[in-house]
């Protein structure tokens, strides 16, 4: 038994030898092989016989003389493995195949020449190869946010978020932010209520030859003239938007000529309520001469106080309304004297 199993582990040994030296070109082993008889029984010209004759004699394993076959296959015990079909001219199993060269016999080239050949390197410290090559690598030891020095934001395109703004805002008809709707002023009485000229005709700080437009004047509001034609030639319009006031109190040309040529409007258009004026008094000789009262959309006149003619001559209230197309249509006058 230990006799085979030391047969066995040399013919293991010659197999791996004799291949290598077979393909190398070296002199011919000698297999051993459990009672073989004796290749050359005269053994001219070679060594005597050994004395033991259980001993395995040595054959030599050439391409001429290939391996005798077992002598008991059913069993194989004591007898060498079969050896596989010849390849290449030998009788032995070629060794593996070296790695393919070109013709030159230098290596293949590299699957990627730009890196110096080979797999791409591995990106901290092995793993995948970096899905874009190009991208530098990313330092770890970097802020995230070197200008301000914090987290970048997720977006840099999106702006800021207003931490006062609320959190659920109302939404708009059309889109967008909400605006409140608009709605015509309740127009507050102003806080003067008294428009009083004092100043000469000649004087260009004053009313005369002047346009002056007051909107929505308070409750009780009085205009006074007092001087030499202190609004002669002037212009002066009373607006009212959505105003509930109820009236002007009063509209006094007290000097001479205080309001020669002069033109006084109230306009109640785009008021719900219509306003008048209470009294329009002409105090002086030719105060009020050429001078126009014109009620538009609604207004009134209540009183006019002219003791003469003179006093107020060609003097005249026109009744008014905007027309279509924009202009002033107005009805037929009547005299301030006696109105």
């Amino acid at each position: 038994m230990i006799k085979t199993i030391i047969s066995l582990f040399a013919i293991y040994n010659s197999f791996s030898s004799g291949s290598r030296l077979l393909l190398q070109g070296n002199p011919p082993l000698f297999i051993p092989i459990p009672g073989a008889a004796p290749a050359n029984p005269g053994n001219v010209g070679g060594a005597p016989p050994a004395v033991n004759p259980g001993a395995p004699e040595l054959i030599p394993l050439t391409p001429g003389n290939p391996a005798p076959p077992a002598s008991n296959p059913g069993t194989g015990v004591g007898t060498p493995p079969t050896s596989p079909p010849p390849v290449n001219g030998v009788g032995t199993q070629p060794a593996p195949a070296p790695p393919a060269v070109n013709e030159v016999g230098t290596p293949p080239s590299p699957a990627n020449p730009g890196n110096g050949g080979g797999a791409p390197p591995a990106v901290n410290g092995g793993g995948a190869p970096p899905a874009n090559p190009g991208t530098p690598p990313v330092n770890p030891w970097a802020p995230a946010n070197p200008a301000h020095g914090g987290a970048a934001p997720a977006n840099p395109g999106t702006p800021p978020v207003n931490p006062w703004a609320p959190a659920n805002p109302a939404p708009a008809v059309g889109g967008g932010l909400w605006i409140p709707p608009a709605i015509p002023s309740p127009a507050a009485a102003i806080a003067q209520t008294v428009m009083e000229c004092t100043l000469l005709n000649t004087n260009p700080a004053g009313c005369a030859g002047r346009f002056t437009k007051v909107v929505n004047p308070g409750r009780n509001y009085a205009m006074k003239c007092s001087a030499i034609g202190s609004c002669a030639a002037a212009n002066i319009d009373f607006v009212y938007t959505n105003s509930w006031v109820e009236r002007i109190e009063q509209v006094a040309f007290t000097e001479m000529y205080a309001g020669y040529g002069a033109t006084i409007t109230i306009d109640s258009t785009h008021s719900a309520r219509k306003q008048y004026i209470d009294k329009f008094e002409c105090k002086a000789f030719g105060a009020c001469n050429n001078c126009d009262i014109k009620l538009i959309g609604g207004a009134g006149l209540n009183d006019v106080d002219c003791a003469y003619p003179t006093y107020c001559h060609n003097c005249n209230v026109y009744v008014c309304n905007h027309g279509p197309m924009g202009g002033l249509l107005c009805g037929t006058p009547k005299p301030c004297f006696q109105y």
